[in-house]
């Protein structure tokens, strides 16, 4: 396979004709059609259907041309990168971070990164958890940098390094009257109205909240779902209801809120970076190699 066979592709895919195609390509229109027959020969699928009238792009066609189109990116990426290197410029790496990254752990990952590796241009995206898989997974971004579910670690598709753990605590609006307790189990919040970022957002924390809930025997009080760790402290200060969260959201929202550490179940999570297995970038190493120290508070 040549990258002239996936250029041609491209075009008459675009133009869904082939004498197009060839205008496009600045070449006469038997070398297009004769370079397509032999690429679709080499991968064993028709990728066109071609009639008198009109060219369609077949199911196995479409798919394909979302992977070369990829392939392309990726290829302009890295001589992009190559000429930035080889001209002393800053290397950019794309990465994604979960919000609730931003009160402790991403800050000091950032300023040690400015610090170690200042030719390491870092190009920061907000997304959700499974938006991150899913991006590093199709390499749209580098790395992530978010807390580790081990529902998705157990593809072989990411590698990971885990700076630290964190532990759950409970977010309840000041004064309450569970606001003083040393610690706090779930079974005792069964009369409390909760508030929660919706399933859709965060489905994995969602479906393990109302498994816990089930298993400490009752069904939450859920009185209203947000999209935001910002919108969810919010509504806790608010005195709307109470909710588990993850315990580096105390450096932000201790002024509004009181975490109780929950126990029975006792929840850890593991955060730290993830990226795709087998990419061999000399930056993603040095960049997951710095100690980053973040000390629990």
């Amino acid at each position: 396979m040549e990258l002239r066979q996936l250029h041609y592709f491209i075009a008459v895919a675009e133009e869904l004709n082939f004498t197009n195609a060839a205008l496009k390509l600045h070449i006469a229109q038997q070398p297009v059609s004769v370079q397509i027959k032999k690429l679709e020969d080499e991968i064993g699928v028709k990728l066109f259907e071609r009639t008198t009238r009109q060219v369609i792009l077949t199911p196995e066609g479409s798919a394909f041309l979302t992977e070369v189109r990829q392939v392309f990116n990726h290829l302009d990426k890295a001589v992009e990168d190559a000429r930035a290197i080889s001209k002393g410029k800053a290397f950019k790496i794309n990465m994604g971070y979960e919000s609730a990254t931003t009160c402790r752990i991403l800050p000091i990952c950032i300023k040690r990164i400015h610090s170690k590796l200042p030719k390491i241009k870092i190009e920061l995206h907000e997304l959700e958890a499974h938006e991150i898989y899913n991006k590093i997974n199709n390499r749209d971004i580098d790395l992530g940098l978010m807390f580790l579910d081990k529902e998705y670690l157990e593809f072989d598709e990411f590698e990971v390094k885990r700076l630290g753990s964190d532990r759950s605590v409970v977010a309840f609006p000041k004064g309450h009257f569970f606001s003083d307790k040393e610690n706090i189990s779930l079974c005792d919040l069964s009369k409390e109205p909760f508030v929660v970022i919706k399933r859709s957002v965060k489905p994995n924390f969602y479906n393990k909240f109302m498994r816990l809930c089930k298993n400490a025997g009752f069904e939450p009080n859920i009185v209203q779902e947000v999209t935001s760790e910002q919108a969810l402290m919010s509504l806790v200060a608010e005195g709307i209801g109470v909710t588990i969260v993850f315990d580096c959201l105390r450096d932000t929202f201790n002024e509004d809120v009181d975490f109780v550490p929950l126990i029975n179940p006792e929840i850890y999570i593991d955060y730290g970076f993830l990226w795709k297995n087998g990419n061999k970038s000399s930056h993603i190493n040095s960049i997951t190699n710095i100690d980053m120290k973040i000390s629990k508070k």
